[in-house]
């Protein structure tokens, strides 16, 4: 399983690089990156691409466990102001999530450098966020 997982990373690492461009606002805690094809998208931490999951419910992750390893949830920043469309759900170890527009934010952990969007379309169910 593992070496089909970097495989699939590895076939998916031709992705866009992308330079930021700006805080979504200036208090968000995500920013938006255009890539080489003009796609603007968010992304947080040092740039790394933010993802939604279709399998998750309005503000509840469905992504624990061995899910959790490979999408880590975007942690809202403790007593940051949240710009709009965004806010927090619980998650079940008490962690504040990110939400973009009503749903849990994600990184992927086959991502690592900006404007890498390596996870977006994988299973059908994970998406880049697109502006």
């Amino acid at each position: 399983m593992k070496a089909l997982f970097v495989a699939l990373v590895t076939v998916l690492s031709m992705s866009s690089l992308a330079c930021i461009a700006a805080p979504v606002d200036e208090n968000a805690p995500l920013s938006k990156v255009t890539l080489q094809d003009g796609r603007v998208i968010l992304a947080a931490d040092q740039g790394l691409t933010a993802y939604t999951f279709d399998v998750d419910t309005d503000t509840e992750s469905k992504c624990y466990n061995a899910c959790e390893s490979a999408w880590p949830p975007v942690i809202a920043p403790a007593g940051v102001e949240l710009g709009a469309n965004m806010g927090v759900t619980i998650r079940k170890d008490g962690a504040q999530q990110l939400t973009y527009k009503g749903h849990p934010v994600y990184f992927f952990a086959g991502d690592g450098a900006s404007g890498e969007i390596n996870g977006d379309g994988l299973g059908g169910v994970w998406h880049i966020i697109v502006q």
